[in-house]
């Protein structure tokens, strides 16, 4: 797979890419996003968003492991929130399923 390395995105991704940034910064393949706020994104991208297995962390120390389709959480998975509790389970469309 085709590696992109590491890239800090200014503002969160999705907003960077609706606002036009998509021609600068569209990472494609393996590599790690991380943004302003806090948040990681280490996996799989394809046209600048999450595809396939992603692990996504942010500040508070809450992660969600599993698969995404163009950006979102979908498939399998397992989110852990930041007060201990743990879903591990099916996600369509970034929602648990």
């Amino acid at each position: 797979a085709r590696q992109f390395g590491e890239a800090a995105v200014p503002g969160q991704h999705s907003e960077a890419v609706r606002r036009g940034l998509k021609d600068v910064l569209l990472p494609n393949g393996k590599g790690t996003v991380r943004t302003p706020d806090g948040q990681t994104y280490v996996g799989s991208f394809f046209n600048g968003l999450m595809h396939g297995k992603c692990t996504w962390t942010d500040k508070k120390a809450q992660q969600y492991i599993g698969e995404w389709q163009n950006g979102k959480k979908h498939g399998r998975g397992t989110y852990s929130y930041a007060s201990g509790s743990v879903y591990e389970g099916e996600w369509k469309d970034g929602k648990k399923h």
